[in-house]
């Protein structure tokens, strides 16, 4: 919320005499609360590629750890480690520049 809206809701919103509690100031509240949940609705999204994105990048980070240990492809299962991570791989290099450039788009 901006400041401007802040300001505006601070003083129905602190009260500490009963007697300014009154209906009015509940169905104030209610649209107040009304107006936040229809922000939140119209931004759930953006906040949804957000996370997505935000998970890429962590996949990304936990890609780079496993390329600097040299000892990951020595065991066993190396070749379906190697299989994970050309998956990753994949999916950090198509996945993350999309998201990225349609997330730029919506917040435009």
């Amino acid at each position: 919320a901006s400041e401007k809206e802040k300001a505006s809701f601070d003083r129905y919103f602190y009260i500490n005499d009963e007697d300014k509690l009154t209906d009015v100031l509940l169905a104030k509240h209610e649209e107040y609360a009304g107006a936040l949940n229809a922000k939140l609705e119209k931004m759930q999204p953006i906040l949804e590629l957000i996370e997505r994105r935000e998970s890429i990048i962590e996949e990304r980070v936990e890609l780079e750890m496993l390329q600097k240990d040299p000892d990951r492809l020595k065991g066993r299962n190396a070749s379906k480690q190697l299989m994970k991570e050309e998956k990753m791989m994949r999916r950090v290099q198509k996945e993350l520049p999309k998201i990225t450039q349609h997330l730029e788009k919506k917040l435009k």
